[in-house]
């Protein structure tokens, strides 16, 4: 888990996202949704980071920043991506990576973003962030905690991007640019002074026992089947999946480009697309490696952990699979 002044992880989703564009075809009819869940969560991310970095600028002493618990409430899983706990209330910021103007179109009801003049509906920033508060407030009651504040935030981390308040809702309007982000909080702190303080080291302690970070079927989320998946070693340089182990290397046909190692970017996608661990003879078959004792010298200089001894070895998925993938991209 990762608090304050500490670099914000990438979320495992991403990296798998990628797992499955880079085996499946440019024709498959799923690939479009998948880059386009891919680009929001990027997107989202970087929103992360932006937020990240205007909240170095809050006294650490005071406050504590958690990047990202997923916690359990009303029976339901729900993801908070920054939680701010301060003895006097605990404060869930939502990053939105928005571009242009965003109001509050009080006739109507709704918000609205204008870019290069155009204003369209938005969907509202709040809801999300509001309903995680309610689910917060129930986990905090089902584990003692009474009366503890939840004070939801919205911040849109486009340095460019305007947000102007409602004028009936000025004073308790909870979205701003996230220039903006630290002066609020300390402002809305100042209003709790009075009331009794947190044990906030207790409340970050129950936050990170009870994170359960998300593992999903990654194959299953995007109704894409096993049979769809390319199999073979992909070249790190023209990216087809043509290369052949030959004199102990990789050699791709198409480019000649050669490598010792692409097989380990093939071992981190048949992780990243859903499996827990890997055997000989699942890897000669995802990797179309014929020959096992060249599979066996590939799966031992991985670096994996395994079980068990000879045929019936197991070698597991890395504990750190994002900094496994990001070592096998790197290899060459």
């Amino acid at each position: 888990m990762i608090l304050n002044n500490i670099k914000r992880e990438i979320p495992l989703d991403i990296p798998q996202k990628e797992g499955v564009l880079r085996r499946i075809t440019p024709h498959n009819p799923k690939r479009k949704r998948v880059e386009e869940k891919l680009k929001r969560r990027w997107s989202g991310h970087k929103g992360e980071l932006a937020l990240d970095y205007h909240l170095r600028f809050l006294p650490f002493k005071s406050y504590q920043v958690i990047r990202g618990v997923r916690l359990r409430a009303f029976g339901n899983a729900f993801q908070i991506d920054t939680p701010i706990l301060n003895p006097h209330a605990i404060f869930i910021t939502e990053a939105k990576n928005h571009k242009g103007t965003i109001t509050y179109n009080e006739e109507k009801n709704h918000f609205e973003q204008t870019i290069n003049g155009v204003t369209k509906h938005m969907d509202d920033p709040l809801l999300q962030v509001t309903e995680h508060k309610q689910q917060l407030e129930e986990w905090l009651r089902y584990r003692g905690i009474y009366g503890y504040p939840v004070v939801p935030l919205v911040a849109f981390t486009n340095p460019s991007t305007v947000v102007i308040p409602p004028q009936n809702h000025k004073h308790n309007w909870s979205l701003m640019n996230a220039v903006h982000i630290v002066d609020k909080i300390k402002e809305i702190e100042r209003q709790y002074k009075d009331r009794p303080t947190f044990n906030i080291d207790k409340i970050r302690d129950a936050l990170l026992a009870e994170n359960t970070p998300l593992e999903q079927d990654i194959l299953q989320s995007f109704s894409i089947k096993s049979s769809d998946i390319i199999r073979g070693v992909m070249c790190p340089k023209c990216e087809s999946y043509a290369m052949e182990w030959v004199r102990l290397r990789w050699q791709c046909p198409k480019c000649s480009y050669r490598s010792n190692s692409a097989h380990l970017l093939a071992l981190a996608d048949y992780f990243l697309l859903g499996k827990d661990s890997i055997t000989n003879r699942e890897f000669r078959d995802f990797a179309l490696v014929s020959d096992r004792n060249t599979a066996l010298r590939m799966l031992k200089s991985s670096g994996l952990e395994y079980e068990g001894l000879s045929k019936k070895r197991v070698y597991k998925k890395p504990d750190d699979l994002p900094a496994f993938v990001k070592h096998a991209i790197n290899q060459k």
